[in-house]
């Protein structure tokens, strides 16, 4: 996106491409959990009408966490193919570049789906899911690299500093380990995140299924003992 950038701009220093794309799947992304919201929100409403009348709730949406892979696909995708003029050789489909991508497709997905899986029970309860997840995004996208960066980068002598696994443990810290830092590697982060995202999943799960609330149909017999007791 920046290579399309105004020409007011022109003055500002040129990032370099990782930069770019690390910049650009982190705003995109934030973007997405937008319409993540909006899919979770339609699902908890027609789970809310199948209970009550299942004959009027309409086709079932599809699921948030479905909703969310393919969110994040898309975004991933389109950077791919509109970056593919002004990086060219970082939209080639072999080679070591398509590895960055797909790491960068898991490390997005891991980090929208606990969000996602928190907006259903605060809908399923009508409460205001916003501050909820902003501050979620905050200690999980910001939070490790802070401490990363205070532990082994500003506490620690010249010569010894560097940055550690912890800071791919944030969504955006993998990104960055991903494009920008090759000598440390992003798996451990992408573990954690996905040891995260099955913590929240688990914790987030309804105790019970709530039941199916049908009108029903009075039969003949019914009818008529109902009729006898009036009688």
């Amino acid at each position: 996106l920046w290579s399309r950038r105004p020409r007011a701009l022109n003055e500002f220093p040129s990032p370099d491409v990782f930069t770019q794309i690390v910049a650009t799947l982190a705003v995109l992304s934030l973007l997405a959990m937008l319409a993540i919201a909006a899919a979770v929100h339609a699902h908890v409403r027609w789970e809310r009408a199948r209970r009550w009348d299942p004959a009027r709730a309409g086709r079932r949406p599809l699921p948030p966490l479905a909703w969310t892979v393919v969110t994040v696909s898309l975004l991933v995708g389109a950077l791919w193919v509109m970056g593919a003029p002004a990086w060219p050789w970082v939209a080639v489909p072999y080679g070591v570049v398509w590895p960055r991508w797909l790491a960068s497709f898991g490390a997005l997905t891991l980090g929208l789906i606990p969000p996602m899986l928190l907006l259903k029970p605060l809908y399923r309860r009508n409460a205001v899911g916003g501050p909820i997840v902003g501050l979620w995004l905050l200690l999980v996208w910001l939070v490790p690299m802070l401490v990363d960066l205070i532990v082994n980068v500003a506490m620690v002598p010249e010569e010894q500093a560097r940055v550690t696994w912890l800071f791919g443990c944030s969504p955006l810290g993998a990104l960055i380990l991903i494009w920008k830092i090759e000598s440390v590697s992003f798996l451990p982060g992408l573990a954690f995140a996905g040891a995260l995202a099955l913590l929240v999943a688990i914790l987030t799960r309804p105790r019970t299924r709530p039941p199916v609330c049908v009108n029903p149909v009075p039969s003949e017999s019914s009818l008529s003992s109902e009729q006898t007791r009036t009688e």
